[in-house]
């Protein structure tokens, strides 16, 4: 059984790396022009964290059994999530940023 929160706990690390990558190039990339292909790529990439973080939730809540434990992982749980809902919203707005920038550029 240990051998496997070690595994959750990896996996848990690995979710939380990538989406500190992600934040940091949304972050980097906001004053450059970005393709909303590239806004629809990241966005599936959030999708599929997400859904992978899920997996992890459920697999945590098999597995670990003290409620002293369950809180520390569900206080980490609560941060994963905001982080996600921050990515999702910054990439939605930079959609919505190119497109009313393409529209504004289109003759009426």
């Amino acid at each position: 059984m240990e051998n496997h929160i070690t595994s959750l706990n990896r996996t848990h690390g690995g979710i939380k790396a990538q989406i500190t990558r992600l934040l940091t190039s949304i972050k980097d990339q906001q004053s450059e022009d970005v393709e909303i292909e590239e806004i629809k790529v990241k966005l599936d990439k959030v999708c599929k964290l997400n859904q992978q973080f899920e997996l992890l939730r459920q697999e945590y809540y098999k597995v670990v059994k003290k409620d002293e434990d369950l809180v520390e992982i569900e206080n980490s749980f609560v941060d994963i999530d905001s982080e996600i809902l921050k990515l999702e919203s910054c990439l939605v707005e930079s959609a919505a940023r190119m497109i009313s920038n393409d529209e504004a550029f289109i003759p009426h």
